[in-house]
Parts: C-alpha cells; sequence; structure tokens
C-alpha cells in the first residue's frame, strides 16, 4: 500500500484539495537586509541545532541531487522517487520579476531572527494540468547556491507531504532539513527509521 501510495503521487494523482491545492502552496524564506535565508535551514539550526551540510555541486541542481542520492541507502524507493521528480522539476519552475506574493499561512514557524522577516519565497498551484512552482525571482537571486538546492528539495518533499494529506509545511521542512544534516550519510538506519515514524511518514 505504501508503495502504492508514492506511485500514485509521483503519477501526478491529483493532491487532496485541503492540502492547498486550489489557493497554492509554498516556500518562505528569512529575509535579513540583503542575505536571505531558506526558512527550513534557518529554523534547523536556530530552533534544533542541527548542522545544514548540502553536497557539493556546480550548481544547485547537481547539488539537490547529490544531495537527494543520500536517502538511497535508507529509503531507495523513496530515493528513486524523489530523483525523478527532480529531474523534471526545471520545467516546473516560474520566476517572477518585482515578486510581491500574498503569505501563504502554512509555515506555522516558531521564531525569526530581530530585524528580520519572513518572506514567501515560492508558490506552488496547478494551471492547466501543470502543477507549476513560481518562485520570486529577486529573493532566489540572494539565496546561495545550496539554499536554493534546498528550496528544490523542499517543493519536492512538500508536494509528497500535502499528497499524504498534511495541511502546512512543518514536517516537510523537517525532513528537508534532516536529509540536508551534515550527518546524515552516517546516520544509522534504525534513527532513520525512527525519525521518520516520529512524522508518521510511510517507509517505502
Amino acid at each position: 500500500m505504501n508503495c502504492l501510495i508514492l506511485i500514485l503521487f509521483l503519477l501526478g494523482a491529483q493532491l487532496p484539495a485541503q492540502a492547498g491545492n486550489q489557493v497554492g502552496n509554498g516556500g518562505d524564506a528569512i529575509v535579513c537586509g540583503e542575505k536571505v535565508f531558506l526558512l527550513d535551514y534557518y529554523e534547523a539550526k536556530a530552533n534544533d541545532k542541527i548542522q545544514i551540510q548540502l553536497e557539493k555541486g556546480k550548481d544547485h541542481f547537481e547539488i539537490a541531487g547529490k544531495t537527494v542520492d543520500r536517502l538511497e541507502q535508507h529509503n531507495p524507493q523513496l530515493h528513486k522517487q524523489y530523483r525523478r521528480v527532480l529531474e523534471k522539476i526545471g520545467s516546473r519552475l516560474r520566476f517572477i520579476d518585482n515578486a510581491n506574493f500574498r503569505d501563504v499561512k502554512d509555515s506555522f514557524e516558531l521564531t525569526i531572527p530581530k530585524g528580520c522577516k519572513l518572506e514567501q519565497l515560492a508558490i506552488q498551484r496547478d494551471e492547466g494540468g501543470l502543477r507549476l512552482i513560481h518562485i520570486s525571482k529577486s529573493l532566489w537571486e540572494k539565496l546561495s547556491k545550496e539554499h536554493q538546492a534546498g528550496l528544490l528539495l523542499h517543493e519536492i518533499v512538500y508536494e509528497h507531504f500535502l499528497f499524504l494529506g498534511e495541511t502546512d509545511s512543518v514536517k516537510a521542512r523537517k525532513f528537508n532539513s534532516f536529509v540536508s544534516a551534515k550527518d546524515f550519510k552516517t546516520l544509522p538506519k534504525e534513527k532513520y527509521q525512527k525519525f521518520v515514524r516520529s512524522l508518521k511518514m510511510p517507509i517505502y
């Protein structure tokens, strides 16, 4: 049954309406002056003391791909399917100049740094049968390559959790940061499975 759920998700089956399919959903950024950070990675470091360290690569696609490859040792089926989505995600990206996205209230963040603000970085929504990812070009260009890669990973993971019935991005951000952590590659399989179960995420 778990594999069937994953296959349906990756075949583009309709996301539940309550998951934001009609109103859109997406990723957030922490903006501190001219510096911009992916919310996932900021809160992982600030709140959970997780050291984020993605794989190295020449651009955000290569970094994201190599980081997704970390999943292969613990969850080969999920790794294969996330890789498949990543390979096609470029055609779904739409960079918007002078974007002033409305806030999608799905992040439920605990805190942001003093003097900084939370801004909507990306919004997913269905358009003409294709699930597009609209991204603020000005914010995107201020992200590091690693945080650009992190946004791609966020969108893939978030879409998966939405299909599983989640209505916010909290668990998706946690899983994205978990896989992006420096110590993930040396993580025992038992700890991986324990964390996944804590998110009530199927183990494929």
